[in-house]
């Protein structure tokens, strides 16, 4: 039995269960009494029924079925070639000029005079 269907038949089962007790004075009148820790016991038993409600539709949330990716295909893919990230070649213009090196004599000096 899936989770889903387990949880939802628990809620049904407390439903019931409350409605007996609660109405237990229609069912059997003179065996149950009249007391009001049944009726506690009867609403307890709907907060689980509504917490088993609750836990079901939580797991249908989290099961949702999501769009799968599209495939990339190895033919429809097309290769172009980018100067700046090739970085295998060594005489490259960028490889030439660096960028950590100062370009002009204010930034050579170190501000001291």
């Amino acid at each position: 039995m899936q989770l889903g269907a387990a949880r939802i038949a628990l809620a049904i089962m407390w439903v019931v269960i409350a409605f007996g007790i609660y109405y237990r004075e229609w069912l059997a009148p003179a065996e149950w009494g009249d007391s009001k820790n049944l009726d506690l016991a009867a609403v307890m038993a709907l907060a689980f029924a509504v917490w088993n409600i609750v836990r079901f539709f939580a797991l249908r949330q989290r099961q949702l079925p999501q769009e799968p990716p599209i495939p990339i295909h190895p033919g429809e893919r097309k290769d172009e070639y980018l100067p700046e990230f090739d970085f295998t070649r060594a005489n490259s213009p960028e490889a030439s000029t660096s960028s950590l090196s100062p370009t002009s004599s204010e930034d050579k000096s170190d501000g001291r005079g």
